[in-house]
């Protein structure tokens, strides 16, 4: 067999297996919502032995029709080095998009402005969390809103400090960013 019809023949296998959905991704409206690029390390803290700090890599695409990309790799910084990655990608279900949606708008992500989380480092216990969490936002009639959350020590920028509203934007991606992973059918591969 030639190299060209097994090409196909593997394309042709890879489509076949999407899941339908109602006409899949395609059928919906595939504009962007809202995209999100996220590079954040978790250093736990203790005056016990705390778990092993790690790296968290995530990328997120929400589309106006309810569809979802997620890719997220999570890196052990020590130790072992075991590196976990997760590539889910499909419609959510309606409930979880409306959900999702009523949180963006509640938390108002179309006005919201770069920010930071700073770390309390006066209890011994506790994670410290450094990075930062870009968020892109496309609303109806062009608008749009990008922003960054950064997430460092006390004076480690200068920016304002973030409000509840950016803490839920936060929460509300990953739990629609869950959403997405957990809906039977969804191309979900955890290498």
């Amino acid at each position: 067999m030639s190299g060209r019809f097994l090409g196909l023949g593997v394309a042709g296998l890879f489509l076949l297996s999407l899941p339908a959905q109602g006409g899949g991704i395609c059928s919906t409206d595939t504009s962007t919502l809202l995209r999100v690029h996220a590079n954040r390390s978790f250093i736990a803290r203790s005056i016990r032995l705390p778990p092993p700090p790690f790296h968290l890599d995530e990328e997120y695409v929400v589309t106006l029709g309810g569809a979802g990309v997620v890719i997220r790799t999570e890196r052990r910084l020590c130790c072992d080095f075991k590196v976990t990655r997760t590539f889910a990608s499909g419609l959510a279900r309606p409930a979880a998009f409306r959900t999702f949606t009523n949180a963006l708008a509640a938390n108002h992500v179309e006005e919201q402005t770069s920010c930071v989380f700073e770390n309390d480092l006066t209890p011994p216990g506790g994670v410290r969390v450094l990075g930062t969490y870009e968020v892109s936002w496309y609303g109806e009639g062009g608008r749009e809103n990008s922003f960054q959350i950064v997430f460092a020590d006390p004076g480690g920028s200068t920016l304002p400090l973030c409000g509840a509203e950016a803490g839920a934007l936060v929460d509300a991606v990953r739990t629609f960013a869950d959403a997405v992973a957990a809906v039977h059918g969804n191309r979900v591969c955890t290498p």
